[in-house]
Formats: structure tokens, sequence, C-alpha cells
């Protein structure tokens, strides 16, 4: 009888130690597929953090970039302001100019007139006194050719 229950016992003691075996591989599959997939899982982290990181530094360089233009075309605009503020500036400096050299001009423009009819009034003056001239020589031509012939008559009545 005590050989029965040894073997009993070592059936129930090799089914308890094939489950148990079977347990303790289930449990040791079950640990490492567990830190397989936390392996995979941090791994994956990594890769999303790389990802994630890249991206950062690109939008800060992109960020650097345009507070660099940013700072360019404050830069810009502002010499630009300057330059429109001095061409406004030569702008009512010319204008003003301008309104001297149109006042100037119209000044000159009425001396012009002014001469003109001086010029107009001594014309007229030459032309009477051309012709008051021409009729006094004419007159005084007349009157040596008058002269002359009488001279020349009395001459001629002398002389014979």
């Amino acid at each position: 009888m005590s050989s029965f229950k040894l073997k009993r016992r070592s059936g129930t003691e090799d089914a308890a130690r094939y489950t148990s075996e079977r347990s303790r591989r289930a449990v040791i599959g079950y640990v490492i597929a567990l830190a397989v997939a936390v392996i995979v899982l941090i791994l994956l982290s990594y890769f999303i953090h790389q990802r994630d990181s890249s991206i950062l530094d690109t939008l800060h360089e992109q960020s650097a970039t345009a507070q660099q233009n940013i700072v360019k075309l404050q830069e810009e605009n502002q010499r630009l302001v300057e330059e429109n503020q001095r061409i406004t500036g030569e702008k009512a400096d010319l204008q003003s100019q301008m309104d001297g050299l149109a006042a100037e001009t119209e000044s000159l423009s009425q001396e012009i007139d002014a001469l003109e009819t001086q010029l107009d009034e001594a014309a007229k003056k030459y032309d009477v006194d051309t012709k008051n001239l021409r009729s006094e020589y004419e007159a005084l031509l007349k009157k040596y050719n008058e002269l002359n012939e009488q001279t020349g008559n009395t001459e001629t009545s002398e002389n014979n």
C-alpha cells in the first residue's frame, strides 16, 4: 500500500510540477512580452522625442531667422522714414524756390512788358524823328540847290 501512495503522490507531484512548470513558463513568457513591450514603447518614446526635438530646433531656427528679418525690416523702415522726411524737406525747399522763381518770373515778365512798351514808343518816336529829319533834309537840300542855282547864275552874269 505504501507504494501505491508513493505512486499517487508522484503522479500528483508530477502533475503539480508540470502545472507549476507550465505556469512558470507562462509567467516568464508574459514577463518577456512585457519587457519587449516596454522596450518597444521606450524606443517609440525616444524616436517621438527626437522628432519633436528636431521640429522644435527647426522652429527655433525659423523663429530666430524671423526675428532677424523683423529687425532688418524695422531698420529698413526707419531708414525709409528718415529718407522720406529728408525728401519731404527737400520738396518743401524746392517748392519755396519754385514760388520765388515764379514771383521773379512774374516780375521779369512785367519788366519785359514795360520795356517792350518803351521800345514801341521809342520806335514810334524814331519814325517821327526820321520823317522830320528827312523833311528838314529835303528842305535844306532844296534851299542848297536854290542857292547853288542863284550863285551859279550870279557868277555867270558877272563873268559875262
